[in-house]
């Protein structure tokens, strides 16, 4: 697999592939997954500095996993091969909008 992956490392992390682009290198020892639900708070504060509105930081992963819109989607996360988490996004079926999409 060949993810795309922005880095702020100044060197080339064993077993790298990478070339230059719009992005700093190309990994190609990451995996893409389900989050699994103990994960969930982690992913939360992935975007806390953004979504955080100066919420202390239990009331924000408590609002977060609350969210209706939280709940319709499914999350997924980038890791490397040690496990550690990376990125993540939220997936959401497109009925959950409205029905069909034309």
């Amino acid at each position: 697999m060949l993810w795309l992956c922005t880095s702020n490392e100044s060197k080339q992390p064993p077993q790298t592939r990478y070339r230059r682009g719009p992005l700093k290198w190309y990994y190609n020892f990451v995996n893409v997954r389900s989050a699994e639900s103990q994960e969930l708070d982690e992913v939360f504060l992935m975007g806390y500095d953004a979504w955080g509105a100066g919420l202390p930081v239990r009331m924000f992963l408590d609002s977060c996993l609350a969210s209706y819109k939280y709940k319709q989607g499914t999350f997924y996360v980038l890791e490397d091969s040690n496990g550690t988490l990376l990125s993540s996004c939220i997936v959401y079926p497109l009925t959950a909008f409205g029905g069909v999409v034309s």
